[in-house]
This record gives C-alpha cells, sequence and structure tokens, in this order.
C-alpha cells in the first residue's frame, strides 16, 4: 500500500516513541482466566475528557455484563486502556504499544483527532480492526479500508440533516461557520438542498479577537441564518463571543451539527446559556427498559466508585462504546468456535528500523464483527458497508434546556417538527 510522505514521516516518529509510553490503567477484566482464550484490544482515549471517562466506565461494565451472562464462553475480552491526552502522535504510540507489548486483535478510539487518519492507515497495514467511536469526517470507504468501523453520521447525512432543517423553517440559505482540520472541512463538499451564501473558516488555535473580526464580518453582510460545525470546545468561545455581540437574540438563527449537540449537556454552565434558541441535532437513542437499567447503574456505580463523573450525564458514546464491546466479545467467541486454527496467527511486518505484528487472523475477525446483529441499549446494532449509523436524529431547540422538536431520517426526512417562539422567520 501507497503512503504519503507525510503518514511515512509520521510513523517514523511514532516507531521511535511507542516505547517509552507506560500504561494508563489495569485491565479491564475479572472473570477466571484458567483454560480461557484471551482477546487482547486496547482502547485509547483522553483520559482528562468527559467523554473518556464515560467511555472508560462503560466499556469497564459491558465485559463485567458480558461475561456474566456468557460466562461459559471460551474466550474473554481483556481491555488494555492507554491515555493519548487528546495528541495525535501519542495516540499513534499507544497503538503501537498495544501491538507489539499486548498483541491486540482489535483496537477501540474514543476520540477525534488527526491522528485517527493515520491510525486507520496502521489498521490496513497490520490487518486488524480499528474502532473509532467518532465518525472521522474524512471520506474513508470501506473498499479502501476493509478494517475500519466507524460510528456516526457521515457527511453526507450530516448535510441532508442540516438542508432539512433549514427548509423546514423556510429558511431560504445560510453561512457555514467551521472549523479548519480534517474532522469538520469535509462538510463543505457535502453541503447540498439549500444555498450556502458564505462559509467561515475558524482554527483551533483561533484568539477570541480573531473569533470577535469573523463574526463582525458576518453581521455587516446582514444574513442572520448560521450553521456551525466544529469541536465542542472551539463552539464555546464562538457562542460565548457571538452572545457579547447580540447575535443569539431574536433574528438570528443558529444550526449546530451532532459534532457540537453531543456534548451540550457537558459544556459549561455559561456556554450552556449563550446558546439559547440554538436548533441542533444528534443520534436518536430509543428509550428501552434495559436502557434505563443501564442509565441507573452506570450512574450508582460512577455516584460511589468516580465522584468525577457524578455530574456527567450518560451520554451516546459511552452506549455506542458498551454495544460494541458485547458485538466485538461476540465476534472473538466466533473467531475462537468456527476458525481456531487461525486465531492469534501473525507475522511480521518491516516499518523504517523495526518490525511490527501484523495479523493473520484480523480479516476473519472482522468478518465476524460486520456480520453482528443484536438488540443493544442503543437500539439494533446492525453495521453498514462497515459503519454504525443512527437510523434516526433528534431535532433539538435549547430553551432553558435541550428539548426534543422533531426527528429525521434518510427514508423519510422530518417526522414532525414544533416551532418555537424564540425562532425567528428570516432570510
Amino acid at each position: 500500500m501507497y503512503f504519503p510522505r507525510k503518514v511515512k514521516w509520521t510513523f517514523f516518529v511514532v516507531t521511535t516513541l511507542f516505547s517509552l509510553v507506560q500504561p494508563l490503567s489495569a485491565n479491564h477484566t475479572s472473570i477466571n482466566d484458567t483454560a480461557i482464550e484471551m482477546i487482547h484490544v486496547g482502547l485509547i482515549l483522553d483520559a482528562q475528557s468527559w467523554v473518556g471517562k464515560i467511555v472508560d466506565s462503560c466499556i469497564s461494565m459491558a465485559i463485567s455484563d458480558f461475561y456474566s451472562r456468557n460466562h461459559h464462553y471460551q474466550t474473554k475480552l481483556v481491555v488494555h486502556t492507554r491515555d493519548s491526552g487528546g495528541d495525535p502522535l501519542l495516540l499513534l504510540s499507544q497503538a503501537l504499544v498495544f501491538l507489539e507489548n499486548f498483541k491486540s486483535d482489535a483496537i477501540i478510539v474514543a476520540e477525534n483527532s488527526a491522528g485517527v487518519k493515520i491510525l486507520v492507515e496502521l489498521g490496513s497495514r497490520v490487518k486488524i480492526p480499528i474502532i473509532s467511536l467518532f465518525a472521522t469526517g474524512q471520506s474513508l470507504s470501506s473498499f479502501e479500508y476493509p478494517h475500519l468501523i466507524q460510528i456516526g453520521e457521515d457527511e453526507s447525512s450530516r448535510a441532508k440533516a442540516i438542508a432539512a432543517i433549514v427548509e423546514a423553517f423556510s429558511w431560504r440559505s445560510a453561512i457555514l461557520i467551521y472549523e479548519d482540520n480534517d474532522s469538520a472541512r469535509p462538510i463543505l463538499s457535502n453541503v447540498t438542498g439549500f444555498h450556502l451564501d458564505q462559509h467561515v473558516a475558524l482554527l483551533t488555535s483561533s484568539t477570541d479577537e480573531e473569533i470577535v473580526q469573523q463574526l463582525v464580518k458576518l453581521m455587516s453582510l446582514q444574513m442572520t441564518v448560521y450553521v456551525v460545525h466544529m469541536s465542542p470546545i472551539l463552539a464555546s468561545r464562538l457562542f460565548l463571543n457571538a452572545k457579547q455581540l447580540g447575535m443569539m437574540t431574536q433574528g438570528y438563527a443558529w444550526i449546530t451539527t451532532d459534532m457540537i449537540t453531543n456534548f451540550m449537556n457537558s459544556m459549561d454552565p455559561s456556554v450552556f446559556e449563550s446558546m439559547q434558541g440554538v436548533v441542533g441535532f444528534k443520534p436518536h437513542i430509543p428509550a428501552s427498559k434495559e436502557l434505563h437499567k443501564f442509565a441507573i447503574r452506570w450512574r450508582s456505580k460512577n455516584l460511589n466508585e468516580n465522584k468525577n463523573l457524578e455530574e456527567m450525564e450518560m451520554n451516546v458514546y459511552g452506549i455506542w462504546g458498551y454495544d460494541m464491546v458485547w458485538a466485538v466479545a461476540t465476534a472473538a467467541e466466533r473467531v475462537m468456535t468456527r476458525h481456531p486454527h487461525i486465531l492469534h496467527q501473525e507475522t511480521r511486518l518491516s516499518m523504517n528500523f523495526t518490525t511490527i505484528r501484523s495479523s493473520e487472523s484480523g480479516l476473519v475477525f472482522m468478518d465476524e464483527l460486520l456480520q453482528s446483529r443484536f438488540e443493544g441499549i442503543s437500539g439494533g446494532f446492525q453495521l453498514t458497508n462497515g459503519r454504525l449509523i443512527p437510523k434516526e436524529i433528534e431535532i433539538v431547540n435549547v430553551f432553558k434546556g435541550e428539548r426534543i422538536i422533531g426527528y429525521w431520517n434518510p427514508e423519510n426526512g422530518i417526522a414532525s417538527i414544533m416551532k418555537e417562539e424564540n425562532h425567528t422567520e428570516t432570510n
């Protein structure tokens, strides 16, 4: 496989660093290891982020729940957790540690950074499943990357959802404000269904002064419908400054994508207050007794064990992480029972000045994963072309809280939408 010069250089840097990295935590395992085939899975997350903490706790519960119900299985997942600190290079270093030190059969990534794309390239080389709990935002096809599993909306679905909301509120056009990085930039080529008057790119490093300058320019255009697609950290600063400029008042309309809306319940109260009137969308997780019971157990467990999580609410990434572990554990058992002769077979792959393990069973493991069909706490779990796509999204309105005002799906469009008084018919 051909790798661009930039990717090759990154591999070189990472392979010089990976042996220096130390483990974050003990393995997520608690059952008797005797006569059980160990399936090692790496989990990379930002341990200081609230999403990282929630995903870590949910995956720990998933391991416990799965094997308490399937104690007769011949295999057991051993999840090794490592902290990337949100650093792309450290993310890749941790992945190499998994491959060499733990001989990992799969890697789960619970963050959205520039390192994920190169990690996917690495997964293709070493032939193990790379599971991203965040949609990468980039056009990564299952044909080109057969070892990649993604969760969440792709850019095409996001763009269609935006167009549906614009049409539902009779807004004829909008301005796109996005973060100029690999995760957010691809939406530009997918916008369809409405007129995009202009697009404004902000950098992660943009100062408040620079953000204000861009907002003042937008005010002078007298266009008042804005679509925001960026990381929650940058979005927080954008909305705080927009409020100071009087752009969150009657007459302005703001739409946020799931990249922001998924994180609303973790934002600082001052940021949430500045976002009053915003319309956003995020994946819909259908209510069920199983999800309700799990949420109660999760909160009870973390109130007792982790005071840092007591103010946090269950998030879609934790729910998806829980179900994904069930899928991986089930697939591992099927590989063991159907293809025991290839489990843990490997070859050595030359990379720069070192060699790295390459799995011989990765494609079989991936095939078993892709056949996963079950009812999880997130609803019906089924992968399509290597992606778990929510069947429906919620349209929410921020007004003294977060309220669902409608639903959308690709087949039927918007099923219903309730227009609130604080929305203004503009444009």
